[in-house]
């Protein structure tokens, strides 16, 4: 741990620091490319934050309180970013994921420093493993609470590492940003809870009971937090959990995850090098076993968001997005113990060693990154399309007063229609609905889909979304049955392309004025 000897520095190619160069800018290109997308999911995030920041609370819609987000700490930030800065509450999110993510990149070379004597080499080794990563590319400026998350593990760790058991400054400042971390997402006490359990134990194991009173205070700084936003949570939602949490089940897959191996081949890579080294050269484990003593502080974290994802099973998102805010530790640690190893093999060892790593660092991130870049993929279209946007612009434009609107994807209609009371079909942001989809059984994206029976055309809205199922091109027709539900109220005038993937058929109740009707004879 803290305090060891550093071990010194591998040899490494002389090329590696111009290549870190070249990403850099290949990098600012590619962010430049991903700026115009925002995925709907972040304008759930987006509308919360707007209200909040309008003195409306944290809520969806006027007098529903609902916890329909899954990012406290995320939300209130852009609020108060919306507050204070004169810019876009969309331009905020953009913006303050990408400046995380560039925070968390810079962090890197510091945190190889605390692990082993980081030559400028290593550091640029990892920096160009870092950005070729397509999920960090992509969430960087998605508007989602990725980038910020995964700033506070880096930053935690790194002061972790810092940390001396004769001042607790940096520990202190470890314990506030795990302390953030607990209301960044609902796995976030987890992460919180392995980290502190691993510094008790190591200060215990170097201080002995002395150290009893000094993690007490880290303890408190570390949970205060959580435990404030859980009364808040109760005296306001009355629930004990996100209302995400209900119509988001936990489920198991993850093995047959194919994009599993584009997060975790570099650490895979590390154990499997050590393995053949050790077959060549026992010893190395004297080199390589004060490094993975020095990373405990490190694992924990990796190890807490191993765990989530096991247990929720894969996100619908690319690049196994509940694993990313973990990526630059991951890779961090799995450099320090690839150039260890490497200065331990013979020449021509290293040489086909590093060959391998750039190999694969090519290979690997392309199975995942092409087909999402040429819009091949069902998450890629998800992530990417803009056609919600186009929507609710139209929306904004053809029926502007205030209306009742019921929707699957929710979130661009809702945030560039605030006065829309908006009623989500997926259950997210209301709670009846999500008790909809707890008590049919089957997983929440079958049951928006239905339309017999859905609680919330019950409620009778002016405004109907429906969105033809996505996953079969061409879009499949109506069931006589639906189209008897849906005409008994509503009229079909519009149908917007989801890119290649389905259509928005808007739907309006039939005391409301139509205008032009384009919807090749459904429901008319």
């Amino acid at each position: 741990m803290t305090g060891s000897k550093p071990i010194s520095a591998p040899d490494a190619p002389a090329w590696l620091v111009p290549a870190a160069i070249v990403a850099v800018l290949v990098s600012a290109w590619i962010q430049y490319q991903c700026w115009p997308f925002v995925t709907d999911d972040a304008y759930i995030t987006l509308r919360y934050a707007a209200r909040l920041a309008a003195g409306q609370g944290l809520t969806f819609n006027t007098g529903e309180w609902v916890e329909g987000y899954s990012n406290p700490l995320w939300t209130i930030w852009l609020a108060l970013s919306a507050r204070i800065l004169p810019f876009d509450l969309v331009d905020l999110a953009r913006g303050w994921g990408l400046l995380f993510c560039c925070v968390t990149v810079a962090l890197v070379p510091a945190l190889l420093r605390q692990l082993t004597s980081a030559s400028r080499a290593m550091a640029a080794g990892a920096l160009l493993l870092i950005l070729a990563q397509p999920g960090v590319q992509v969430y960087a400026s998605l508007g989602m609470e990725v980038p910020q998350l995964a700033f506070l593990l880096s930053l935690g760790v790194y002061s972790s590492l810092r940390g001396r058991t004769d001042s607790l400054a940096w520990y202190l400042l470890a314990a506030f940003c795990f302390s953030l971390v607990g209301i960044s997402r609902p796995e976030g006490p987890l992460y919180a809870l392995l980290w502190g359990v691993t510094l008790a134990v190591i200060l215990l194991r170097q201080r002995g009971w002395s150290a009893l009173l000094p993690l007490s205070a880290l303890g408190l700084v570390t949970v205060l937090p959580a435990l404030l936003w859980q009364y808040y949570r109760l005296q306001v939602y009355g629930a004990w959990v996100p209302n995400t949490a209900i119509v988001k089940a936990s489920g198991s897959g993850i093995a047959a995850h194919s994009e599993l191996l584009g997060v975790i081949w570099l650490p895979l890579l590390a154990v499997l090098a050590l393995a053949l080294l050790y077959w060549v050269k026992p010893a190395v484990l004297s080199v390589v076993r004060p490094l993975w003593r020095r990373s405990l502080l490190l694992l924990a974290p990796v190890l807490a968001g191993l765990i989530f994802v096991l247990f929720a099973g894969p996100d619908w998102m690319a690049f196994m997005r509940f694993l990313q805010p973990v990526l630059p530790l991951m890779i961090t640690l799995s450099v320090a113990i690839l150039f260890e190893l490497a200065r331990q093999a013979p020449d021509r060892l290293r040489a086909r060693l590093f060959s391998l790593i750039v190999t694969t660092s090519i290979i690997i991130p392309a199975l995942t990154a092409i087909p999402f870049g040429t819009g091949r993929s069902f998450a890629s279209m998800l992530m990417r399309n803009e056609a919600p946007i186009y929507v609710a612009q139209w929306l904004q434009q053809n029926y502007p007063g205030p209306h009742t609107l019921a929707a699957a994807r929710i979130g661009a209609v809702s945030y560039f229609n605030p006065q829309y009371v908006v009623w989500d079909f997926f259950g997210l942001t209301d709670r009846a609905q999500a008790q909809a989809v707890l008590a049919s059984g089957m997983p929440a994206a079958i049951f928006a889909n239905q339309i017999a029976g859905n609680p919330i055309l019950a409620r009778q809205p002016e405004l109907v979304l429906i969105i033809r199922p996505p996953w079969k091109v061409p879009p499949a027709v109506y069931a006589p049955e639906e189209l008897q539900t849906l005409t008994q109220h509503w009229r079909c005038v519009r149908q917007f392309k989801q890119e290649r993937w389905g259509t928005y058929d808007l739907w309006v109740r039939r005391d409301l004025p139509v205008g032009a009707v384009a919807c090749d004879g459904i429901g008319q």
